[in-house]
C-alpha cells in the first residue's frame, strides 16, 4: 500500500477480485470526456490554479518516487502549490528536503518517520491556504487534463463536497508503461441527504480519498481519524464524513493513475486481516467509528429524529458494506486455522495462499492499440466470442522509447463489450503519462 493510502476492497464481483484486484465492476460512464466536461476543462484551461487549489502529496522513503512525481508535475505545466508531508527517516529526508527546496512551488512539512500517516494527513490540511485540494501518493500520477473539469463542479455545485473521475492501475519499467485495471468508476455518490449519501457509497463501496474537495469538506473529514484505532476505521470514516457533507461527482474521464508497484503495507487496512486476528477489534471499531459518524451528522445538517433510530439506520448501512466480505470460503477457513491453535499472522497467510497468490494474469496475443496507421482504435474491433487481444502501442516518453500496453481486462473490465475506455481518452492518457 501507498503512504497514505489504503483500500480495504469493494463488494462485488469474484473473491479474487475483493481480496487482489480490489476492482468493482459495474455499470459506469465510459471514461472518455463528454462534452460538458470538455467545455469545463478549456474553460478551467484559461484560469490559474493558483489560489485556487493544492495538491497534497504524503510521503515516506521513497525520495526517487517523490522526485519523479514532481519533475512529472512541473513538465505538464502546474501552475498551483504543492504541500509535501513527509515522514521519511533520513537519508531519504535529507534528499527530499534538498528536492522541494528547489521548487518554489513546492512546501515540505517535516514529520518523525514514526508518525502514524492519518495523523501526518489532518495535521497537514492545516497549512492548505486555498479552497480545494486533493491528495496524491508519491508513486501515482494526478492526470492534469482532468483537474480543471473537477474544479469547476465544485465551483459551479455549492452542495458537492468532492469530485473526481475514473481511476486506472498500472504498472511501468525502464520500457514498458501497462494499463492493467480500472478501478473506483462507479457512479457519483449523490442523495437528498446524508443518510441517502452513504447508502449510496457503502452499497459498492469505493474510496474517496484521492478525489479533489473542499478544503473545509477535507479538514472535517479527516479530523476525528486519530480517534480510530484501525487503517481500515480511518479511512471509511473520512470517507464517510466527506459524503455527510455533500455530493460526491463522478466525472466520465480518466482522473488517477495508481501504481501497482511494491509499496508499504499498514495492518488492519482489510476487513479479513481483522477478522484473522482479533474479530472483536472490528465491533470495538464499529461502536467508535459510529458514534462519531452519527455526531458528524447531527453537526452538520441536523437529525430530524432520535439519536438512537439514527444509529440503527447506520447500522443497517454498515451491514451492506461488510456482506461483501463475508464469503463462508474465507470464513470457513479463519475458523479452522484458528481452531487448529494459528496466530492471526499465520491466518492471513493462508487467506492469501488459498485465494490470492496462485492467480496470475492471462496472458494474451498482442494486438497494435492504434491501428489503421494510426486513425483506428483496437478495441473497437472486438466482438463477442473473438480471440482476446492486449493492445500495444510503441511511442515515447520523457526516459526515452516506451512500449504502452492496454490489457484487455483494463478496456472490458466485465469481459465483454462495449468498451470503458475510447480512443481520445486513451490517446490523452498516453500523451500525458510520457512525461512520467
Amino acid at each position: 500500500m501507498n503512504d497514505g493510502r489504503t483500500g480495504p476492497g469493494e463488494p462485488g464481483g469474484s473473491l479474487l477480485a475483493r481480496l487482489k484486484r480490489r476492482l468493482r465492476p459495474g455499470a459506469a460512464a465510459t471514461a472518455g470526456t463528454a462534452p460538458a466536461q470538455a467545455a469545463a476543462q478549456a474553460k478551467g484551461r484559461g484560469r490559474s490554479r493558483k489560489g485556487r487549489y493544492t495538491l497534497v502529496i504524503p510521503t515516506y522513503d521513497r525520495p526517487d518516487l517523490l522526485d519523479r512525481l514532481l519533475s512529472y508535475l512541473a513538465r505538464r505545466g502546474a501552475d498551483f502549490p504543492i504541500l509535501v508531508l513527509d515522514s521519511s527517516p533520513e537519508p531519504a529526508a535529507a534528499r527530499n528536503a534538498e528536492r522541494c527546496a528547489a521548487d518554489p512551488a513546492v512546501t515540505r512539512l517535516a514529520y518523525p518517520a514514526d508518525t502514524e500517516p492519518y495523523a501526518k494527513v489532518s495535521d497537514g490540511l492545516r497549512a492548505v491556504a486555498t479552497p480545494f485540494m486533493s491528495f496524491c501518493a508519491d508513486d501515482d500520477v494526478l492526470l492534469l487534463s482532468a483537474l480543471d473539469a473537477c474544479l469547476e463542479v465544485l465551483e459551479q455545485r455549492p452542495g458537492a463536497a468532492a469530485a473526481h473521475g475514473s481511476y486506472l492501475n498500472f504498472s511501468d519499467g525502464p520500457d514498458l508503461f501497462a494499463m492493467e485495471y480500472l478501478v473506483y468508476r462507479g457512479p457519483s455518490v449523490e442523495g437528498a441527504d446524508p443518510l441517502a449519501r452513504l447508502q449510496a457509497q457503502f452499497a459498492g463501496y469505493e474510496a474517496v480519498y484521492y478525489a479533489v474537495m473542499r478544503t473545509e469538506v477535507a479538514r472535517r473529514a479527516f479530523m476525528r481519524t486519530p480517534d480510530m484505532e484501525t487503517t481500515l476505521g480511518k479511512e471509511l470514516l473520512s470517507g464517510a464524513l466527506t459524503v455527510v457533507q455533500g455530493d460526491v461527482v463522478r466525472l466520465p474521464m480518466l482522473y488517477y493513475a495508481r501504481s501497482t508497484g511494491q509499496s508499504y503495507s499498514y495492518s488492519n487496512w482489510h476487513p479479513h486481516q481483522i477478522l484473522a486476528r482479533d474479530p472483536a477489534l472490528l465491533f470495538r471499531e464499529y461502536g467508535r467509528f459510529r458514534q462519531i459518524l452519527a455526531d458528524g451528522i447531527t453537526g452538520t445538517t441536523g437529525w430530524p429524529g432520535r439519536r438512537e433510530d439514527l444509529d440503527a439506520a447506520l447500522d443497517m448501512v454498515f451491514l451492506n458494506y461488510m456482506k461483501g466480505f463475508l464469503d463462508p470460503r474465507v470464513l470457513d477457513l479463519i475458523g479452522r486455522d484458528r481452531a487448529a491453535g494459528m496466530d492471526g499472522e499465520a491466518v492471513i497467510a493462508d487467506i492469501w495462499e488459498t485465494f490470492v497468490s496462485h492467480a496470475s494474469r492471462t496472458r494474451h496475443p498482442e494486438t497494435p492499440l492504434f491501428p489503421e496507421g494510426g486513425t483506428g482504435f483496437g478495441p473497437d474491433g472486438f466482438r463477442a466470442g473473438q480471440t482476446i487481444h492486449d493492445y500495444v502501442f510503441d511511442g515515447q516518453s520523457v526516459a526515452g522509447p516506451r512500449r504502452t500496453k492496454l490489457y484487455f481486462e483494463c478496456v472490458f473490465p466485465d469481459l465483454a463489450p462495449p468498451a470503458v475506455l475510447d480512443g481520445p481518452a486513451v490517446q490523452r492518457f498516453i500523451e500525458e503519462v510520457s512525461a512520467y
